[in-house]
């Protein structure tokens, strides 16, 4: 996430994205910071946060596969 710090927007409020949107909130010891981008747009690697958005799927499947969320312990 350090390298699209840059184009972070520092917020204290925590909207939904716009329809069709992804919305990236980044926390720093610094504040949270934000970013929207159209879901198409990065899923067809057309916008400079497609990396991210990749590796973020990544974790959340992560997460899934590890049974952490969803299981009844």
């Amino acid at each position: 996430a350090e390298k699209y710090y840059e184009r972070l927007t520092q917020t204290t409020s925590f909207p939904p994205p716009a329809i069709d949107n992804v919305r990236f909130f980044i926390l720093t010891f610094s504040g949270v910071y934000t970013i929207e981008a159209p879901e198409e747009d990065l899923g067809e690697e057309r916008h400079h946060l497609s990396p991210f958005f990749f590796k973020c799927q990544d974790v959340i499947t992560s997460i899934r596969e590890s049974g952490l969320i969803g299981s009844q312990t």
